[in-house]
């Protein structure tokens, strides 16, 4: 989370501010300062939000315009749950896809709005490869890996929607164990490593659990269809 570039942002836009008002008036100053600054822009930076700070006018500038960061952010563990299709290949090896939906939800402090949650939602589409090393009538046993994809489907902040996170690429390995209800359905519970591609844009991309740590353990579950015959 990098609060320090944007907070030297406003520093040097209040500078310039302070010796350009005498020349142009406030309400121009004002149209100068980052966008982001702005509650109404719906784009809001996690170090600075809420700029005019409750000022009902605003053509002034407030006296305190910074609502800064002043914990560290706690990010809750994920909750994930989905449906699955297992599609055979040969016999004990299955191609797994389908959809997954996961929610983040973390708190921030500020120095003048308090405590705010974040909740974000993600969509995921897993591709894997499964082999099923243990099969019994009620009950499979599995080891897999693959690929997922995650794409942000809403986000808010203080009960304000944000600019949503940025699509997310992971490597996925996974072992769990199924249930099964029917012959071609079952419930899953599978424990899951993933660890997050990296890239080098950071536009976009929120602060989660899930950007707090690239590898991470998560717990999966959901129903499994069974397409095909074994």
């Amino acid at each position: 989370m990098k609060v320090g570039p944007a907070v030297g942002v406003v520093a040097g836009s209040g500078l310039l501010a302070a010796l350009l008002v005498p020349a142009v008036g406030k309400q121009q100053i004002i149209s100068t300062l980052p966008q982001v600054l702005d509650p109404d822009a719906g784009n809001v930076s996690h170090g600075l939000i809420n700029y005019y700070s409750g000022a009902g006018n605003p053509t002034t500038l407030p006296e305190n315009p910074l609502d800064q960061l002043i914990s560290n952010p706690t990010h809750f563990f994920p909750l994930k749950v989905g449906l699955s299709a297992w599609i055979p290949v040969k016999d004990r090896l299955y191609v797994s896809t389908g959809v997954d939906y996961s929610w983040y939800g973390s708190t921030f402090t500020y120095s003048l709005s308090g405590e705010q949650k974040q909740h974000v939602h993600y969509l995921g589409i897993p591709v894997r490869l499964d082999w099923v090393f243990a099969s019994g009538k009620r009950m499979d046993a599995y080891v897999g890996g693959g690929l997922e994809s995650e794409f942000c489907l809403a986000a808010s902040l203080g009960g304000r929607e944000i600019s949503k996170d940025r699509i997310k690429l992971s490597m996925l390995g996974t072992g769990g164990i199924q249930l099964n209800l029917t012959r071609r359905l079952g419930v899953y519970v599978e424990p899951q490593v993933l660890w997050l591609v990296p890239t080098d844009a950071e536009d976009g991309l929120l602060a989660t659990y899930r950007s707090a740590h690239p590898l991470m353990f998560s717990l999966a579950t959901g129903l499994r269809i069974k397409v095909g015959h074994r």
